[in-house]
């Protein structure tokens, strides 16, 4: 189809015929431009990551009623699955709040060494295919995807603009001592221990207000 349409707008312009049907059989890709948008955009859209992993990311539009549209995006982020029912109460109160959200759910490919550096790659990998306008905000709970989140965020080119740390429980001391001792004010990150969510909610608001990022 896309050779007959070449053909013919062709032989139009040699025939002197109007140029606007040459203009007619270049719109096309113009059209697939924007289905692909809105794959990309659509508020169910899931994107899943290329065959080096089993990865995926869903994004979640702000809520339509929200007073405002904050420019930043704020990137959930699980491993294998792992507290990603968790995640829902914090994307529930920010979209309503009028915040894009991502729901990730990080997992690498069988036989793919997981560590630290893997899992980092991974979400840099995740953030890139959601082409999104700003590096975003990463949420990470305690335990392995925190690791993972502070190795990223450390790396020598990090695709996020700052890190939450959720440790609810204060279950993972060393992973929080560790965030500690790094520049977090430079490296703008929040570390929030043994909160309830409405506690953090409200918390991480007044932070990322504070730090330009709402």
């Amino acid at each position: 189809m896309q050779r007959s349409l070449f053909t013919a707008s062709t032989a139009s312009t040699q025939t002197g015929q109007p140029k606007s049907f040459l203009r007619a059989a270049t719109i096309v890709p113009s059209i697939t431009t924007l289905m692909v948008a809105h794959h990309y955009f659509s508020s169910s859209s899931v994107l899943h990551a290329e065959s080096s992993s089993d990865s995926s990311s869903k994004f979640r539009q702000a809520d339509s009623a929200a007073l405002r549209r904050p420019a930043s995006q704020l990137f959930f982020m699980s491993i294998k699955g792992e507290h990603r029912d968790e995640w829902q109460n914090w994307i529930g109160y920010f979209r309503q709040a009028g915040y894009d959200c991502i729901d990730s759910n990080i997992a690498l490919s069988e036989g793919t060494e997981e560590n630290d550096e893997s899992l980092s790659d991974e979400i840099g990998s995740q953030i890139r295919l959601m082409s999104l306008q700003r590096a975003p905000l990463l949420f990470a709970y305690s335990g392995q995807g925190a690791r993972a989140a502070l190795h990223h965020i450390q790396s020598s080119k990090p695709k996020i603009s700052g890190l939450v740390l959720v440790n609810p429980k204060d279950t993972d001391q060393a992973t929080v001592e560790s965030a500690e001792k790094l520049d977090v004010k430079k490296l703008r990150i929040l570390i929030l221990s043994d909160q309830e969510d409405e506690q953090a909610f409200r918390k991480t608001e007044r932070w990322m207000d504070s730090e330009g990022l709402s």
